[in-house]
């Protein structure tokens, strides 16, 4: 059935009938908690609404014929206004008359929390406040103000000082409810932000980071040592390659082997490997591998066997070879221990080779107790014999220098030890004999006369051919040269006339030494006699 009320006798009511009758505008009354009227108990904080309604539309000429009364819950505003994730925001509702009701809005939803402030006063500086609801009036124009209070504060700095002051005084009386909401944080709120959740993922990814670099680092202090000892390696290797091949022989090889390489990469059978590892490869397959790659190898050094592929040789007209043996050697390393004997090796050896460096001379092999070396190849050189010559000096004065040296520790005996060096110019063929353990090797004549120059020479005296004394008159060192008293024969060869080069000055010099050598000039004129001898009577069996 229908109810008659008499608005006007609830004092909740009374008050906002009485401002909107004064204003014309709409009124609200205050925040209604546990109160119940002939309408419906307000269980949740609400407030009732009254809306002016007048008998035509004119705002200068009207008259208020009734009202309509609009009852909200405050929970509904803090509707659906935060996000899920965010919870404790308090809110607190002021009205001019001094009543404060306070609120929690957790995410979506809020929750009445009771009357009074009831906010946490620490966080009392971060408040934020603003207007709910207000009304007032200016020459009899009714205003309604819902919203943030900056909408109010502005249209009163619009007046400027002195209309502002007039309209301060225009207010409505204090029968008129104004809204203000004070927002502030709590606890809660802060824990939200405040977490140690952030901290753990920094913690996890500055570990993950730092494990990483860690890695990086020591991978890359493996991989650089890793590559220092293979660039060690390469370095050893290439010394040792450098040591058996010229360098164009070198860069033949390799770009033989390149080509082929390319050759098979059109085909898909091609393998990345260095040149060092495609060098070994190329000259010989390695006893223990795998089926693939021993056949891979093999077909390789069948292709180089077979003359598929280009043998690697040149003829060089215009060489001097050296060979020099030690003289007395087998009996005295027949009574030494084997270090002793390598260390006497190395050391002459080793001296040879540091001159042969410096003064352009091709060291070719060292066979037992015999140097080999060579001038006039890998590059030409028409001096080859006058370097030759010079380098057999060096040799012969360092040789008995370092047998003076060596005495004290590998022995008495060592001092007495001598070099035979023979020498003779004219054409070589040089190359590489590919399969196992490859060199580069001189062939020809003029290694067979080198070498029966040195087999028939005497102790700590260089003799050379007919066809290198020319070399060397040519170049103007005739005076370092001695015939020999007559003939040689040579195995081979049969009888030549070959010439004694004199040894460097400063060997001469030695008194010593030139006592020695006026001996062993004896020595050999006596062996020449002999020699001679012998050849006549070969000639008179001959005919």
């Amino acid at each position: 059935g229908r109810v008659m009320y008499n608005e006007y006798s609830d004092c909740h009511r009374r008050r906002a009938i009485n401002t909107m009758l004064k204003t014309g505008g709409p009124a609200m009354s205050e925040v209604l908690v546990g109160f119940e009227d002939h309408h419906h108990f307000f269980d949740e904080p609400a407030s009732i609404l009254l809306y002016p309604v007048h008998n035509n539309f004119d705002e200068k000429d009207r008259t208020l014929v009734g009202f309509v009364t609009i009852t909200f819950h405050w929970l509904g505003t803090f509707w659906n206004i935060l996000p899920h994730n965010i919870r404790g925001v308090v809110a607190v509702i002021e009205t001019s008359s001094g009543q404060t009701t306070s609120f929690q809005i957790n995410g979506k939803h809020g929750i009445f929390m009771g009357e009074g402030d009831l906010h946490d006063k620490k966080w009392e500086h971060m408040r934020h406040s603003s207007s709910v609801y207000r009304v007032y009036e200016k020459d009899n124009d009714v205003r309604e103000m819902v919203g943030h209070h900056r909408d109010l504060f502005r249209y009163l700095e619009e007046l400027g000082s002195g209309e502002g002051e007039k309209a301060s005084e225009a207010l409505v009386d204090g029968e008129h409810i104004d809204y203000k909401l004070h927002i502030y944080p709590s606890d809660e709120f802060e824990a939200c932000y405040l977490t140690n959740q952030p901290r753990i993922f920094s913690l996890a990814v500055s570990l993950v980071f730092l494990v990483t670099v860690i890695s990086f680092i020591v991978y890359d202090m493996l991989v650089e040592r890793r590559q220092k000892k293979l660039l060690e390696n390469a370095e050893r290797s290439g010394k040792v390659v450098a040591s058996l091949f010229p360098a164009m022989v070198r860069d033949r090889l390799f770009y033989e082997r390149q080509t082929r390489d390319e050759e098979r990469m059109n085909t898909g059978l091609s393998r990345g490997v260095s040149e060092i590892g495609r060098l070994r490869k190329f000259m010989a397959p390695a006893p223990h591998q795998s089926q693939s790659q021993s056949h891979s190898n093999d077909s390789d050094t069948a292709t180089a066997v077979s003359g598929s592929a280009p043998a690697i040789a040149d003829l060089y007209n215009d060489t001097t070879v050296l060979f020099a043996d030690i003289a007395g050697f087998t009996a005295w390393s027949s009574e030494r221990e084997p270090t002793q004997v390598f260390q006497l090796l190395e050391s002459l050896f080793c001296e040879f080779d540091s001159e042969a460096k410096s003064m352009k001379v091709f060291k070719i092999e060292t066979i037992g107790d015999c140097y080999v070396a060579v001038t006039g190849l890998p590059e030409a050189n028409p001096d080859h014999a006058v370097i030759m010559a010079k380098f057999a000096q060096r040799c012969l004065l360092r040789f008995n220098e370092l047998t003076k040296e060596l005495e004290l520790s590998l022995g008495p005996g060592t001092a007495d030890l001598g070099i035979r060096i023979g020498m003779h110019s004219g054409p070589v063929t040089a190359g590489v004999l590919r399969g196992e353990k490859a060199r580069f090797q001189l062939f020809g004549d003029t290694m067979n006369t080198a070498s029966r120059m040195e087999s028939t020479s005497i102790k700590n005296m260089i003799q050379v051919t007919a066809d290198t004394a020319a070399l060397l008159k040519k170049s103007g060192k005739g005076h370092t040269l001695i015939a020999r008293e007559g003939l040689i024969k040579a195995k081979g060869k049969g009888y030549m006339q070959t010439y004694w080069l004199r040894p460097t000055s400063s060997y001469s010099s030695d008194s010593g030494n030139l006592a020695e050598r006026v001996d062993t000039l004896r020595v050999s004129q006596h062996e020449v006699d002999h020699i001679h001898s012998r050849a006549q009577q070969d000639v008179a069996r001959e005919k």
